[in-house]
């Protein structure tokens, strides 16, 4: 009678003739790196961990790995960036650890949020006006909801996906300071 063979060993049995070339090795390996350099900055983000350990760690990957490790940690923190939040963090790392001139960053990040102030104020104004001017309803007391107008909605997320994209290409130009 033949042997009952766990799912693993027929898995085994069935790829044993296979092997990763060396291109393949190298992108698992820099999945696995952006993934650990995304997890890192998130805790450090998050408060879970502190900027020095994040700072050891890179040191830790760029002692033991032969390709520049840089880029994927500055992509990590870049991605780590919030149009709408709070990016002291995030800009700290990227000029403390890695040296780099954030400046077209931080004024991408400010002008963002002041396009959106506006956008919002004239969004509130305009609907203001509609609510005076069609039926009688005014004063200091209204205040419309933007979450709920669809306009403001779309307005909002046009604005946000047009400078997502100028962040991202300025994050992609990211130089060290010259001091």
């Amino acid at each position: 009678m033949g042997e009952i063979k766990s799912t693993l060993d027929l898995v085994m049995e069935k790829t044993r003739h296979l092997s990763l070339s060396e291109k393949e090795k190298q992108e698992q390996q820099r999945r696995e790196l952006s993934k650990m350099a995304r997890g890192l900055v998130s805790k450090v983000i998050d408060g879970k961990t502190t900027v020095d350990q994040l700072r050891m760690e890179i040191e830790t990957q760029r002692a033991t790995r032969s390709e520049n490790i840089d880029p994927v940690f500055i992509r990590a923190i870049c991605d780590a960036l919030n149009l709408g939040g709070d990016n002291t963090l995030p800009v700290s790392l990227l000029t403390g650890i890695f040296g780099l001139d954030t400046q077209h960053v931080s004024a991408l990040l400010t002008a963002y949020q002041e396009a959106a102030v506006t956008l919002s104020q004239n969004r509130a104004g305009e609907i203001k006006k509609n609510l005076e001017d069609q039926h009688a309803i005014g004063g200091s007391s209204v205040t419309p909801n933007l979450n709920r107008d669809a306009l403001a909605k779309k307005e909002g997320s046009d604005l946000m996906q047009k400078y997502d994209q100028k962040l991202q290409a300025a994050c992609d130009k990211l130089k060290p300071k010259s001091d």
